[in-house]
């Protein structure tokens, strides 16, 4: 999935938008048959779509903060398996 370039909007917030879009737009068995048709379904439904932008970055937060511990040895694993390759090649 291309992610659409927003002024001002970040890549990563661009793809919560569009991921939030299409989830909304599957839900109301949208099908636009053009893309001012597109347009103008984002327009009026711009709120739901970033409301749902947000709780999809919300639900992220939160798995990341449930499964922290985990995260956070596969990343010392990671680094300290780097360190060690570094210190094998010098």
């Amino acid at each position: 999935m291309d992610i659409p370039e927003i002024p001002n909007v970040s890549k990563s917030a661009a793809a919560y938008l569009l991921q939030a879009a299409i989830e909304l737009a599957t839900e109301a068995d949208f099908k636009p048959t053009s893309e001012a048709q597109m347009r103008e379904w984002i327009d009026r439904n711009s709120h739901a779509i970033s409301e749902r932008a947000q709780e999809l970055q919300n639900e992220l937060l939160i798995k990341f903060y449930e499964h922290r511990q985990l995260i956070n040895e596969a990343i010392s694993t990671n680094t300290w398996e780097k360190v060690r390759q570094h210190e094998q090649t010098n």
